[in-house]
């Protein structure tokens, strides 16, 4: 009940702040215009291109989970992956909350529940790592245009930061074990967790991490996979646009997106919200984009990779519950 009232606060705030923009920019050009401009094909394609996408994405966890004896199929998946977006939305973690989801499905299923977590944590990894290419990019085409500002390459930053703490979790637990338990047992204490719960831990992830040495070949594959993905749901973020009337150049739609996500994943509200909605119109903007059909591009975007996912994860959890 308490993540439902969260997510519900958030929306409010969220299409709250839309309105607000909406309002403002009303007072330069009609919005009746806007809309008038909008394609409905286009609008229908992003949103199965959208399904695709959340197919690529739960192949991902497939392949993530298959490294740590982890098996589920693509249907088993992906209501797991939209219910963990909505947790990760009402009860914020840094993204890690929905992997409780992960693991207690495993467990009940009699599978291992630190594998569930492992996979979990190494697809986070994957994308951060599939990003860093894009936002590479990104920064490049910003500072020829002049238009790479301080706050961009301070998220970038952050960005870079997160990629190489969750590397080195990892690799700490494949090759040095003993230097990661310390920081499990501070965990431990602080979160006042079972007297045991850190050498176990500690065991468990060492275990399951060097199965990533034993299989190089389906790391890798995961690794392109995650990359496909980028690229299927930025292909998203252009039909988005496409849909608001306006069609993107391959440098607006490739900082568009990076950018979109990076502010997602660095931002201090759950999933970015407020903050992508905030700036990325502004950002568009100052690429070229005009700044009315700039913003129904991004909501347009973040309703259907963001609040209808939500939406239909908490409507899958609540299913579950009723049977």
């Amino acid at each position: 009940m308490k993540q439902l009232i969260r997510l519900l606060i958030t929306l409010g705030l969220t299409f709250g702040l839309g309105y607000v923009m909406m309002v403002r920019l009303g007072e330069r050009k009609s919005w009746e215009l806007v809309f008038s401009e909008a394609k409905l094909g286009w609008l229908v394609a992003a949103i199965v291109w959208q399904a695709g996408f959340y197919l690529v994405y739960s192949r991902v966890f497939q392949l993530a989970m298959r490294i740590y004896g982890v098996n589920w199929r693509l249907v088993k998946i992906a209501p797991l992956l939209l219910g963990s977006i909505f947790i990760n939305l009402a009860a914020p973690s840094g993204g890690l909350a929905g992997a409780g989801l992960f693991v207690k499905e495993a467990k009940k299923e009699n599978q291992s529940g630190v594998g569930a977590m492992a996979g979990y944590l190494l697809v986070a990894v994957m994308e951060f790592v599939s990003l860093l290419g894009f936002l590479l990019l990104s920064f490049v085409f910003l500072r020829l245009k002049r238009l790479l500002y301080w706050y961009e390459i301070i998220a970038g930053l952050i960005f870079l930061g997160l990629t190489i703490i969750f590397m080195l979790i990892l690799w700490l637990a494949a090759n040095h074990s003993r230097k990661l338990h310390p920081w499990l047992l501070r965990w431990q204490k602080w979160r006042k967790l079972k007297s045991n719960w850190a050498l176990k831990t500690t065991n468990e992830l060492s275990q399951m991490t060097g199965l990533i040495k034993e299989k190089p070949r389906q790391v890798w594959r995961l690794l392109i996979t995650t990359a496909v993905m980028h690229g299927v749901n930025a292909v998203g973020f252009f039909l988005i646009f496409l849909a608001a009337g306006k069609v993107l150049g391959i440098e607006q739609g490739l900082i568009g997106y990076s950018l979109t996500i990076l502010f997602l994943v660095v931002s201090v509200t759950p999933q970015g919200v407020g903050v992508v909605e905030g700036l990325m119109p502004v950002i568009m903007s100052s690429l070229g984009v005009n700044l009315d059909i700039a913003v129904l591009g991004v909501l347009g975007f973040r309703v259907l990779s963001l609040w209808l996912p939500a939406i239909l994860g908490m409507i899958s959890l609540n299913v579950k519950v009723i049977k």
